[in-house]
């Protein structure tokens, strides 16, 4: 059994800045993001499908070893849980435990997602950042059933990335702080105190 920590949140969000603080020391992090900005600054031109092979032999090498890792992932569109459920029917035992990056403000997204790309990096459009950035709460009510845990991590400008809440499936465990962000407070704390089963 491997525990699989699925590193979520919509673009800019900061996934890969502060991601690997809140698994595990010494996991492997896959992100499909930079495996295609590797093979682009290799001057290939058709760099993310190149990436996005590359990027699925590595999950099934580390399924196939049975370790734990952790994938970034957005969680924005359902394709991107359609992929989580095939990493979840590999082993059924596997845990698959959700760390989610979200903020009340969106325009940080924007603002970092833009960095990035003056960085070198891959372009995010505005539109798409929103798009996900709508879809994440909803997505991930509908397709709670496929998860172990959800850790929560509220991003605000100037701050340090904050775990706001907690949420174990197994014994329905839920451990929050007193004063949630909106998002949560306003959303996702009645459905998880529910069970997840709004």
């Amino acid at each position: 059994m491997a525990n699989i920590y699925i590193i979520a949140g919509p673009p800019g969000i900061g996934k890969s800045t502060s991601g690997g603080a809140v698994i595990p020391n010494d996991l492997t992090i896959l992100d499909p993001d930079q495996i295609a900005d590797r093979y682009k600054k290799n001057g290939f031109a058709d760099y993310k499908d190149i990436g996005n092979l590359k990027f699925n032999e590595l999950v099934k090498r580390e399924l196939f070893k049975g370790n734990d890792f952790g994938i970034e992932l957005n969680l924005g569109y359902q394709s991107h849980y359609d992929f989580v459920k095939s990493i979840k029917n590999f082993n059924k035992d596997n845990t698959i435990d959700v760390i989610l990056f979200f903020t009340d403000d969106i325009n940080l997204c924007f603002k970092r997602a833009e960095i990035r790309h003056q960085s070198g990096l891959h372009l995010v459009s505005p539109t798409t950042i929103k798009e996900m950035y709508q879809n994440t709460l909803p997505l991930l009510k509908t397709n709670f059933l496929q998860i172990s845990s959800l850790t929560a991590v509220n991003i605000t400008a100037g701050d340090s990335p904050k775990i706001v809440l907690q949420y174990y499936k197994k014994g329905r465990r839920l451990l929050m702080i007193k004063e949630l962000p909106e998002w949560l407070a306003n959303d996702l704390k009645g459905f998880l105190e529910s069970g997840g089963d709004d």
